[in-house]
C-alpha cells in the first residue's frame, strides 16, 4: 500500500490496511475536542472555506491519474481528516483544522471531482503558521493539495500492476535509470509517464503554494457571519455521526 502527496512521490508503503489506520487520526488532537463548535458555524473562532480536492482521470504534474470510480468509492474517507500546510502531515498534531464533508460532484461535460467543505482553528493556525489565514482570506494563496493511500499502482506505459515497492517497474520506480513518472516521453505525442492508483484512502488536505494539480483551489471562502455555507452540501446525519466519534475520541484523549 502506498501513501501519495499530490507534491511528492510514494514516501510509506503499508503491508495492509490496518497498518495503514493504526495511530492514524489525522487530525490535531486540541482540534478534535473543539471541533463541535464548527458545525455551529462559529465564524469568530474558525474560517470556513470550500475547495476542489482532486479531479478524476486528469494526470496531475506527479503523474498520478486517479480514476473516476476509484475516487467515487473513496472520496468520504476525506471527512474527519486533517487540514495541513504543505503536508507537515506525518504527526496529527500538525493539523490545524478538520474537513466537515465530502461530495463527489460529476458534471455532464467534464471530469468529476471532489469538492470539500473545511474548518480551520483561526487560533492554531496563526500559532503554527502566522499570516497564513490572511493570505488565504486575501487569495493570496488558493492551492491545495490531498494526500491518499493508495492499494495499487499500475504504470501506463508498459502496464506494470503492483501492491509493493518492490513490484514496482523500470518506468515508476525512482531508483531506477529509465524512471520516467511525470516526465515527457514522447514529445510528437504529447505523452508523459504516468501511473494509476487503484484502492485509494484519502488521509489528509493541505494548502499549499504550488498544487500539482493546477485544479485543486480554494473557491469559496466564509469569513463572516454574513457568508453561509451552502445549503444541502453535506450530510446532517454522517456530520452527526462524526460528532458522536470526535466526542468519544476527546474523552480518551483527555
Amino acid at each position: 500500500m502506498f501513501k501519495r502527496l499530490c507534491m511528492a512521490e510514494p514516501i510509506e508503503v503499508y503491508a495492509s490496511a490496518n497498518d495503514m489506520l493504526e495511530g492514524w487520526y489525522g487530525f490535531n488532537r486540541q482540534a478534535s475536542k473543539k471541533i463541535v463548535k464548527a458545525f455551529e458555524f462559529d465564524p469568530d473562532n474558525y474560517l470556513y472555506y470550500r475547495n476542489r480536492a482532486i479531479t478524476a482521470d486528469e494526470r496531475n504534474a506527479n503523474g498520478d491519474i486517479f480514476p473516476h470510480d476509484e475516487i467515487k468509492k473513496a472520496y468520504t474517507t476525506f471527512i474527519g481528516k486533517g487540514i495541513f500546510y504543505n503536508h507537515n502531515s506525518d504527526d496529527p498534531n500538525n493539523s490545524m483544522g478538520i474537513i466537515l464533508d465530502a461530495n463527489f460532484v460529476e458534471p455532464a461535460q467534464k471530469h468529476a471531482y471532489v469538492e470539500l467543505l473545511c474548518a480551520i482553528d483561526k487560533q492554531l493556525a496563526e500559532q503554527k503558521y502566522p499570516g497564513l489565514l490572511h493570505r488565504v482570506e486575501s487569495g493570496l494563496v488558493s492551492g491545495t493539495s490531498m494526500g491518499t493511500f493508495a492499494g495499487a499502482a499500475q504504470c501506463c506505459i508498459c502496464g506494470n500492476y503492483t501492491t509493493t515497492l518492490e513490484g514496482l517497474c523500470e518506468h515508476m520506480n525512482p531508483d531506477d535509470m529509465h524512471y520516467c513518472k511525470g516526465k515527457l516521453i514522447n514529445a510528437s505525442t504529447n505523452e508523459y509517464g504516468a501511473e494509476i492508483n487503484y484502492g485509494l484512502c484519502f488521509c489528509e488536505d493541505s494548502i499549499v503554494e504550488t498544487p500539482a494539480d493546477d485544479t485543486a483551489r480554494i473557491f469559496q471562502v466564509y469569513a463572516q457571519n454574513k457568508d453561509k455555507i451552502k445549503e444541502g452540501h453535506y450530510d446532517k446525519e454522517v456530520i452527526n455521526t462524526l460528532i458522536q466519534a470526535l466526542n468519544v475520541m476527546a474523552k480518551n484523549m483527555k
